[in-house]
């Protein structure tokens, strides 16, 4: 969805328009799930958080003036909301067994030993890497907040976000290359 696009549903929204609310819902619904997940550690939680953060826009639709981004808005008030509701901030990406899912059938059991032991190298990168150093990555590459977006919901500047991703990009980046370089080992 576009940044014209939302606002353009956000302001029907203010107009009492439901369903460009429900439009606004269904669309960000899951990721923010996600991005809660994190923070509360449950997922009933994390819904319940989103759900009140849906709520509560409904309920302050006209005094709400959001001249941005509506995604920003969003995450950025599930960030605060969930902090508030639990100050413990879950490691992420412990669903292996969800990505393992995602493997078809038709594979070749070597090319699924294979992205297992490269999903393995990734998670591992990615679990060494500064908390806020993964924050900043998965709301970027993730659920696709541009810089600007994950410097406002975060309350850092553009250049830390920049700074941050290159570190993460340069850790996950050295992980996979070792790894290649390890498995051609094995293999020559």
């Amino acid at each position: 969805m576009t940044r014209k696009e939302e606002l353009f549903l956000f302001d029907k929204m203010k107009k009492n328009d439901k369903k460009a609310l429900d439009m606004l819902f269904r669309h960000y619904y899951a990721p923010l799930c996600n991005f809660a997940l994190h923070i509360v550690k449950k997922a009933e939680i994390a819904e319940e958080v989103v759900a009140d953060i849906f709520f509560i826009l409904w309920r302050d639709r006209h005094r709400l003036g959001i001249s941005c981004s509506v995604r920003a808005y969003l995450f950025k008030a599930v960030r605060n909301h969930a902090l508030r509701t639990s100050k413990v901030q879950q490691p992420f990406f412990q669903q292996i067994e969800e990505i393992q899912g995602r493997i078809t059938s038709d594979q070749t059991p070597e090319s699924t030993y294979l992205y297992n032991e490269l999903d393995k190298t990734y998670q591992s990168a990615f679990e060494r890497l500064p908390s806020r150093c993964q924050l900043v990555f998965k709301l970027h590459k993730i659920d696709g907040l541009k810089y600007h977006e994950v410097s406002e919901v975060l309350e850092i500047s553009i250049k830390t976000v920049e700074n941050q991703m290159l570190k993460a990009l340069r850790m996950i980046r050295a992980a996979v290359l070792e790894y290649d370089v390890e498995r051609s080992q094995e293999l020559g």
